[in-house]
């Protein structure tokens, strides 16, 4: 997944908030947490993200599809009970 393309998505931004100033400082706060790289190396990979590399583009998907699964799983407070639980266990191993 592109990084302009997970920003628009996790901020569920417009054409227009994309342009606005500061947007691109939040999309680099947000790569630089996701994907645990220190933000100068995100500010290294160019104005639209085009440094990036690949095997980043994958960590993106994956995070992008736990958003979505979150997400959804807002809706049902059993699922996304079970899915808290399931994360907390993996972290503790």
């Amino acid at each position: 997944m592109e990084a302009w393309d997970f920003c628009r998505l996790w901020f569920d931004a417009t054409a227009e908030e994309e342009s606005a100033r500061g947007y691109k400082a939040r999309c680099n706060e947000l790569l630089a947490k996701i994907l645990g790289v220190n933000i100068d190396a995100v500010k290294r990979w160019g104005a639209g993200f085009e440094k990036m590399p690949e095997h980043h583009k994958l960590t993106l998907s994956y995070a992008n599809t736990l958003r979505e699964m979150i997400e959804v799983a807002g809706r049902n407070e059993e699922f996304l009970g079970e899915v808290v639980k399931r994360i907390q266990k993996n972290k503790k191993e």
